[in-house]
């Protein structure tokens, strides 16, 4: 079974927590300043790139303010023995990673810099950056695609929207997982990356938040996970929208030799870096491009619920922040199983959750439902099929695998929202943002468990062959929200 995710508190060996009176440690926190940006009258604009462009102006401006307003306030407050520097700037939640220098013991240092920065830090020494993991080439495999349509797109209605022209055009997907094989012919075509006479640039499409990666080299693939994901959305043969394209970002490979501590700030800062990028990718001149953005990102990776902490507010503002821009995440609902232990980010209003049927459209109750602990919204949103699906594999062929896990789920419903997206597109209208979303995702289910929304199926199974009629209703739900002006 492919692995949901990556807890991102892992065991490993610890850091010594005391140094000598002398000796020197660079000490790593992200640190949240106030006054971000104000997104709130963006929800009246519809979605699309003049909303995300002005989004990513105004937090790139409000991150610049701050750090000359607040952080300096702040660094002024710092012992003067600990030796502050800014080492990155993150508009996509008004934050930044700062660097401290401090000489003795570690404990100490801490203590002295939760006392002046205010609030529960993540604060660990900085961590050298590791190579990714090898890519796993040992599952059996089959060379050729399934030479029928899989049982999944047919309940999902796929075949007859394909058919009736609705396959994603114009449409990206973005991915954070685990790396793309991004010329296993399955997706090749959907890279956006590539172009029309097969050549390929990566700059813009294909990120590595850790930096280890030369732009425009060959992608990182660090396991299965990333390419079977992805297949599910936009594969030819076992896609929702084989029309539409998408970008990466390449997270959660292997690390080793890190603290659970270091670890923990490793992967936030992978996270928040690879939002950051599908927000606004970076091309081969540096620059943010908001026009650029995917319309929908998928994130088939999740906290666990036992484990996330205050310190995941990080990822709360900057999911915030993108679904007022307009961009739409949708999330795996996780593989914990039981009610009450949905995972993060699926447990917040302003993500997609997505959870587990099999072929009868009943809950597999091995995974992760409802109730959220952060929204009076049922959650998961909706349910995808499960059970003995078909993707890729990067090393190249397929795999039927039993339980995919809700990872498989939420590509399938970014799929889904992708083929919305390009109906509308092709009407001329503006493309979904989240509230938009749930529309579309509340008219096209089928109600498949218990009558209404409930905690495993959410609204239920989309169906595609009700895409003309949940057009309609997104057409009159927009005017009415247009009178009525109300953000989420």
């Amino acid at each position: 079974m492919v692995a949901f995710a990556v807890k991102i508190a892992t065991p490993t060996p610890p850091v010594p927590q005391r140094a000598d009176a002398t000796q020197r440690t660079t000490l790593r926190a992200i640190v949240e300043l106030p006054n971000g940006a104000d997104l709130r009258d963006l929800w009246e604009q519809p979605a699309g790139t003049e909303r995300v462009t002005e989004a990513v102006r105004r937090m790139r401006a409000a991150n610049e303010a701050a750090v000359k307003e607040q952080w300096s306030l702040v660094a002024r407050k710092l012992p003067k023995d600990i030796q502050a520097r800014v080492a990155e700037q993150l508009w996509i939640n008004n934050s930044i990673v700062v660097d401290f220098d401090v000489t003795g013991p570690l404990d100490a240092a801490k203590e002295q810099l939760q006392a002046v920065l205010g609030w529960q830090l993540l604060i660990a020494p900085v961590p050298e950056a590791g190579p990714l993991g090898e890519p796993i080439h040992s599952r059996p495999r089959t060379p050729e695609p399934p030479t029928s349509v899989p049982w999944n797109l047919d309940r999902l209605g796929a075949p007859e929207a394909h058919a009736a022209g609705h396959r994603g055009q114009g449409i990206r997907i973005g991915s954070i997982d685990m790396g793309v094989n991004v010329d296993h012919p399955e997706i090749a075509a959907a890279y956006a990356g590539r172009a029309r006479d097969g050549s390929v640039d990566h700059n813009g499409h294909y990120f590595d938040p850790r930096g280890n990666a030369t732009p425009g080299s060959p992608p990182c693939v660090a396991g299965d996970h990333g390419s079977m994901t992805i297949a599910h959305a936009v594969g030819a043969n076992v896609g929702v929208a084989p029309g539409a394209t998408f970008d990466a970002a390449v997270v959660f490979s292997d690390e080793q030799g890190l603290s659970p501590v270091q670890n923990e700030l490793q992967m936030r800062l992978e996270l928040l870096r690879s939002i950051q990028w599908m927000s606004a990718p970076v091309g081969a001149d540096g620059s943010p491009n908001p026009a650029a953005a995917p319309h929908i990102v998928i994130d088939s990776w999740g906290v666990a619920p036992d484990t996330a902490q205050a310190t995941d507010r990080y990822l709360d503002s900057a999911l915030r922040n993108v679904a007022a821009a307009g961009i739409v995440h949708v999330a795996a609902a996780g593989n914990w199983g039981g009610p009450g232990h949905l995972a993060y980010p699926a447990d917040l209003e302003t993500v997609i959750a997505v959870g587990a049927v099999d072929e009868l459209d009943q809950p597999v109750w091995g995974f992760s439902h409802g109730p959220s602990r952060s929204t009076d919204i049922t959650k998961p949103d909706v349910a995808a099929p499960e059970t003995n699906l078909t993707s890729i594999l990067p090393a190249g062929g397929y795999r039927t695998y039993g339980h995919g896990g809700t990872s498989s789920g939420a590509p399938q419903i970014a799929g889904v929202l992708a083929v919305v997206n390009g109906a509308l597109l092709a009407r001329g209208e503006a493309p979904l943002d989240i509230r938009d979303a749930r529309v579309a995702l509340r008219e096209l289910s089928r109600d498949v468990y218990l009558p209404g929304p409930d905690t495993a199926t959410g609204m239920g199974v989309p169906d595609l062959r009700r895409l003309d009629a949940t057009l309609a209703t997104l057409t009159a739900e927009r005017a009415r929200r247009a009178a009525l002006k109300s953000p989420i």
